[in-house]
């Protein structure tokens, strides 16, 4: 038993070490933090350098609330004395301006004790004045990631702890090496194809070991992400999908690293790696339920495990089809109410590519699902049937 523990994080270790050793590199890594240092230069603020820091309003100093500019445009106006709690300048405890407008999603009106993301400006002679930027929220992430650990090792025990650990390797891949390697031009397609099939062998690796149910539900989760890269590549192209069907993808154009091709590739790629969790999960269940059929009794032919297998994966498809659909509806209701809210038809509806791009995510995720079944059932009996 140990040798084989042995020999399973050995194998996860030898993979684990170049993926992420290359994803790394100064060459391939990109800054995503917050907290870095910027050049800010604007008007009144020459030569200042930008840093992001948390802080706590201490009081209100002074508050103009509703000031009507003209054209429908109210502004309000506040003065707050801040605490620094983070960054270089923590325990400072300057009095800065906030103003802001009175629309959705622009307000940023403070109270006393809010906690607040500010961006600082800074020179030579240090602190200078600090803008604030939006509400700190991580302190909660933090909590809820917190429970989650606790119940998924409370729960699932060893295997719990497994899960975790496949969970910080899904994570590690995705930010380390598949975002870098898109962002720096590679075919985001490739990557995401590439970036799918490591996290699903280290995954399967952790969870279940190297074992016959294990390369059957590999084999299986590559082949329903190939066939739906593949389907995915075919449709956007015959559909005249752009890649410009989201506010983000737009933003992203002025970004020199993204041309036309490799915004279209990135919404390939978000079809890919969004397939993935529900393709890793179904092929698992059937390969699981194969190797206990044939651990049940002495001899089983293929054909009485491939029926077994179909039975589990035809019971799974139901749901799993269903988890698909609802993730990506539940991802896009505010723009289904939108397009109800302007009363378009269904001809407008179909052909609007903001929606179009969902439809076809979910139905190529789902459709890649669902061919994964027949053949991991192929390859789990070929592998796991009992010869006389």
């Amino acid at each position: 038993m140990i040798k084989k523990y042995s020999l399973n994080l050995l194998l996860i270790f030898t993979l684990l070490v170049p993926v992420i050793t290359f994803g790394m590199q100064p060459e391939n890594l990109q800054d995503f933090e917050t907290g870095g240092v910027q050049d800010y230069q604007e008007e009144g603020f020459q030569n200042y350098e930008e840093a992001y820091a948390k802080a706590i309003v201490l009081s209100v100093v002074e508050e103009e609330l509703d000031r009507d500019l003209g054209a429908g445009i109210i502004e309000n106006y506040q003065r707050v004395m801040i605490e620094i709690t983070s960054g270089e300048f923590k325990g400072k405890t300057p009095i800065i301006e906030n103003n802001y407008i009175s629309s959705p999603g622009f307000e940023m009106h403070v109270s006393e004790g809010d906690r607040i993301l500010l961006t600082v400006l800074y020179d030579q002679e240090g602190f200078q004045t600090a803008h604030i930027v939006d509400f700190v929220r991580d302190r909660y992430i933090f909590i809820l990631g917190f429970i989650f650990l606790a119940l998924m090792v409370a729960i699932g025990r060893i295997k719990g702890v497994k899960s975790v650990i496949s969970l910080v390797v899904t994570f590690l891949v995705i930010y380390k090496v598949m975002i870098p390697q898109i962002f720096n031009g590679y075919n985001p397609v490739l990557i995401s194809v590439i970036s799918s099939v490591i996290i699903a062998l280290l995954t399967f690796l952790i969870i279940s070991g190297f074992s016959k149910k294990m390369v059957a539900a590999f084999l299986g989760t590559t082949a329903g992400l190939i066939i739906a890269a593949l389907l995915a590549m075919i449709v956007s192209n015959a559909a005249n999908l752009t890649g410009f069907g989201s506010e983000e993808a737009k933003m992203l154009y002025y970004f020199p690293q993204f041309s036309d091709a490799n915004l279209k590739g990135v919404l390939l790629a978000g079809i890919i790696l969004g397939a993935l969790g529900a393709v890793m999960d179904v092929c698992m269940s059937i390969a699981s339920s194969i190797e206990e059929v044939s651990a049940a009794g002495e001899e089983k032919s293929f054909k009485a495990l491939f029926t077994s297998g179909m039975n589990v994966g035809n019971d799974i498809m139901g749901t799993m089809t269903n988890t698909l659909v609802l993730a990506y509806t539940g991802a896009s209701l505010p723009l289904l109410l939108l397009l109800m809210a302007n009363d378009l038809s269904f001809l407008q509806v179909m052909n609007f590519e903001m929606l179009a791009d969902e439809i076809i995510r979910a139905l190529v995720g789902t459709i890649g699902l669902v061919i994964a079944i027949p053949i991991t059932a192929v390859i789990s009996s070929v592998l796991l049937r009992k010869k006389a």
